[in-house]
């Protein structure tokens, strides 16, 4: 039962929002250069020279990240900080920045890129000072505050970076640490110092791969795939080198995991590198794969490492106890059908990985027990996960969908999409706490089965039951009689007017039936106090009873 109990959460419901983006046929046709119908478009007004110079431009924008446009199915992107006092959703070029102290209910943020055709790739927060660094599809690094100003922007000319940012992470730290960290495709590693503005520094993070105990000489990857950051532990993941081959049933490949930690000098020392592993991490160029962007995350507590490739295969990873290597869990290779087919995924707990299946159905997976563990699982449009880092069984789900407001050919088209979004909270409760979510909202057969699963009491779910009720003779039968708190029925008794004659006469004699041992002619030797109140009850109800006899005698004839 230990991971059911871990399984259970409870939904929350925040901010929502729509912006309109380009839409994906208008910058194929950009990226193209037009269509023939318009003769060459801006090309014929430029010189030879201009003609060169952007197409220069245009080839550099496609190498360093205009070609992660294509994985974006939404252009949709979620940035959780440490511990979830800030949530940035980007759509397009809009970000939109949410607080905890306001319930994620509406932006105390909002910032705007000028570039319409601009999306955000990457992103971190640096939680104290409430600063999101966040990267953009053209590799500009941007950082903004709470509030939606930005504090700093540099440009992939004046980053001059050697390769396409692929992560952005942060050291929330001491003040010596504290800073973004930039890695990049060709597994360069860089640290943008904000606090020296207005020349704020950019300097490369030198990487050690002496500490690898191993007996051919270790080399790091060529091809940077993602990165993950365990701050806590000091402790990098990176996945890399990945080659695909294409083959009659899709796309193979092989990719390698490593393990890396911060020194106190701030290099990054590398501690493990793994024996090839199956997983397509590189993007093939003749076909679309499952996962727009691969993914790997480190488990909160640091035990345990999961990798998602392209084709929706996952893997699990143990990390030894001074977290130097990992080995592959028995029940993480990919080949059971949980872990297949999967398009997100994010740690809810050390033993609980929340998956994403291609119809968007969210569940939990127990890896101990090699099954789901939760039931009722919720399905959600087009959903990206991302979890508070810090906490344990709390995560983020960003709902999108995209509504085209023409199609190709239609005269009227706007060449805008228009994106909704939802943000949605998943939160660990316990047993007793999930009893309770079911019962304030009134999910009461639900809260029954829960009762009877977990064997707990039942007076609070048939109280409800019973409070909602008509209090008609069938829901005397089915709730009050089942009732053990007497105070409460008695109470219902005198004081809930039924819908009919036969039930107004029926909760009466229920009454009557609890307080026959109250008699006023019974000497009460007890001293209990109750009993006293059980009398007065009983008074009460002949009372009423006399009323309703009277009335019904006045004006029925009776």
């Amino acid at each position: 039962m230990g991971a059911e109990v871990d399984a259970l959460y409870e939904i929350g419901r925040h901010a929502t929002g729509s912006h309109e983006i380009p839409c994906e046929r208008d910058e194929t046709a950009r990226a193209s250069g037009g269509s023939s119908g318009e003769g060459g478009g801006v090309l014929l007004y430029l010189s030879f020279q201009g003609v060169s110079k952007l197409r220069e431009r245009w080839s550099r924008y496609n190498a360093l990240g205009g070609s992660k446009r294509r994985k974006r199915e939404n252009a949709a992107s979620l940035f959780v900080s440490r511990n979830a006092e800030y949530v940035a959703v980007a759509v397009g070029n809009r970000i939109y920045i949410l607080r905890k102290s306001d319930g994620y209910e509406s932006p105390c943020g909002i910032y705007t890129n000028n570039n319409r055709m601009a999306f955000f790739t990457n992103g971190a927060w640096l939680e104290d000072q409430g600063i999101f660094g966040v990267v953009d599809d053209s590799n500009s690094l941007c950082l903004i505050k709470e509030n939606g100003d930005v504090l700093t922007r540099r440009t992939s000319n004046q980053l001059k970076l050697s390769s396409t940012i692929i992560d952005l992470l942060v050291q929330d730290a001491s003040s010596s640490q504290r800073g973004f960290y930039i890695f990049t495709t060709d597994c360069k590693v860089h640290k943008f110092d904000y606090t020296r503005e207005p020349e704020a520094a950019l300097y490369q993070v030198s990487i050690v791969t002496k500490d690898v105990p191993s007996t051919r000489s270790p080399q790091l990857p060529q091809s940077l795939s993602c990165v993950d950051y365990h701050q806590d532990h000091s402790l990098v993941v990176l996945v890399g080198d990945s080659t695909h081959s294409s083959s009659s049933n899709g796309c193979s490949g092989a990719y390698f995991l490593y393990v890396l930690h911060f020194d106190e000098y701030l290099e990054l020392s590398l501690s493990f590198q793994s024996a090839p592993l199956e997983g397509v991490f590189s993007p093939p160029t003749d076909r679309k794969t499952l996962v727009p962007l691969p993914k790997v995350r480190i488990s909160p507590q640091g035990k345990r490492i999961a990798t998602l490739d392209l084709n929706g295969s996952v893997d699990i990873f143990v990390l030894n106890g001074n977290m130097r290597s990992v080995s592959l869990h028995p029940h993480g290779s990919g080949a059971g059908t949980h872990l297949i087919g999967v398009k997100d995924i994010s740690w809810w707990t050390d033993n609980i990985l929340m998956i994403v299946k291609e119809d968007g159905r969210i569940s939990m997976y127990s890896i101990a027990e090699d099954m789901v563990v939760s039931k009722g699982d919720l399905a959600l449009s087009t959903p990206l996960l991302e979890k508070a880092k810090a906490i344990e069984g709390y995560a983020f789900v960003l709902q999108s969908s995209r509504q085209m407001d023409s199609v190709p050919g239609d005269h009227q088209h706007t060449e805008m999409d228009k994106i909704f979004w939802s943000l949605v909270s998943f939160s660990k409760v316990t047993v007793l706490e999930m009893y309770s979510v079911l019962i304030r909202k009134n999910q009461q057969k639900e809260a029954l089965d829960f009762a009877s699963q977990y064997n707990l009491d039942k007076d609070d779910v048939l109280k409800a039951c019973w409070l909602h009720s008509a209090g008609d003779i069938h829901d005397i039968q089915s709730y009050l009689v089942k009732i053990k708190d007497q105070a409460f029925v008695l109470s219902e008794c005198v004081n809930k007017v039924g819908p009919t004659e036969a039930a107004l006469k029926a909760l009466f004699s229920f009454g009557f039936r609890m307080t026959d041992r109250y008699k006023f002619s019974e000497p009460d030797n007890s001293g209990d106090g109750s009993a006293w109140d059980s009398r007065i009850i009983r008074l009460r109800l002949l009372w009423y009873n006399d009323l309703l006899e009277t009335f019904l005698g006045i004006n029925m004839g009776r």
